[in-house]
């Protein structure tokens, strides 16, 4: 509790904690930790009140130290360390992991591996549930996106395809409307955008493969009719311009 006053009286203040009071409030947080540890081994959750009360002090303690740990530049193997044992913990579940994957997505202390690593646990959660919200799997896909879109900067990296892919498994078989449209037009529209730099660069392949994404994508969302005949139409003559008649061979194959 008191490193949680000590950095949000920071923020109130508007100032930076120097480095030497970071390292004294992360020693000050291992030996709460410590503490709450042992508690958590004895205590015997009698009540509701009980049960609330002591996984919120797991996730402040973890949150207060990915905080702390942020700001030392030695310390990011830490960070990851520390989510995933809160992870693996009963205390933990999707809405802690969406809050500290998206606060390791931004800003100048951003750390991608937690952010991945939290978002990715975060989904498996929340498909694992019998009624999943789809409104949170979809905000937690696009983040996937736009995160490894970023610190990759490689429109073949195979961790960006598998997230559309598994973006369209997850629609297959929902009922219409059950995924966000508008989420489902932004995975349709940018998947198929992502064709136009291997146009460019003359990465036939690779542009089909994106298409192909879009396209199927689009089948899955309502209202897209006209986008997709257009895309089809679209990837005909690219496939007869640049592969012959030898098209369509791997249409099937985009999203499986």
């Amino acid at each position: 509790m008191a490193v949680s006053a000590i950095i949000a009286g920071e923020k109130h203040r508007k100032c930076t904690l120097l480095e030497i009071e970071v390292r004294q409030a992360i020693d000050l947080l291992g030996r709460a930790g410590k503490i709450l540890m042992s508690a958590s081994g004895s205590i015997r959750q009698i009540d509701d009140q009980t049960a609330a009360i002591e996984p919120n002090f797991f996730f402040m303690y973890t949150w207060c130290s990915f905080d702390l740990y942020s700001r030392l530049s030695d310390l990011s193997a830490q960070q990851l360390s520390l989510v995933k044992t809160f992870a693996s913990s009963k205390s933990c579940n999707p809405k802690h992991l969406l809050h500290i994957g998206l606060e390791a997505s931004q800003g100048p202390r951003s750390n991608p591996e937690v952010c991945t690593f939290a978002l990715n646990t975060c989904l498996a959660s929340l498909l694992a549930s019998p009624s999943p919200d789809y409104q949170t799997v979809a905000l937690v896909l696009r983040k996937l996106i736009s995160v490894s879109t970023i610190y990759k900067r490689d429109t073949e990296d195979d961790s960006i395809t598998e997230i559309y892919k598994q973006a369209y498994r997850i629609m297959v078989g929902l009922r219409e409307g059950e995924y966000p449209i508008e989420e489902a037009k932004w995975l349709a529209m940018t998947a198929w955008n992502r064709a136009a730099l291997p146009v460019k660069m003359g990465e036939i392949e690779s542009a089909k493969k994106w298409m192909n994404i879009g396209m199927e994508l689009a089948t899955k969302v309502p209202g897209m009719h006209t986008y997709k005949s257009c895309m089809e139409d679209y990837l005909a003559g690219f496939e007869k311009k640049f592969c012959g008649q030898d098209s369509g061979k791997s249409r099937t194959q985009a999203v499986s």
